[in-house]
């Protein structure tokens, strides 16, 4: 099971439901049509404690010690 986003071209309603990896349809909750996966972007950050991110990494160590060694 996992979240994934439909979108219902009936009434336009985009939602995330749990549902098994391989459905494709699920009812839309909001006028009952069939409503479509779809693929959404997703999107993540780097806190900047990791030195396998070197730029990352030395922008979190250069606020670090500009901070005084305090965290924000």
């Amino acid at each position: 099971m996992i979240i994934l986003d439909f979108d219902c071209p009936e009434c336009g309603n985009v939602e995330e439901r749990f549902v098994p990896s391989e459905t494709q349809t699920v009812k839309c909750k909001v006028c009952d049509a069939d409503a479509k996966r779809i693929i959404s972007g997703t999107s993540f950050r780097l806190d900047g404690t990791d030195p396998a991110y070197p730029t990352a990494w030395d922008k979190w160590a250069k606020q670090h010690e500009k901070n005084g060694g305090q965290t924000d």
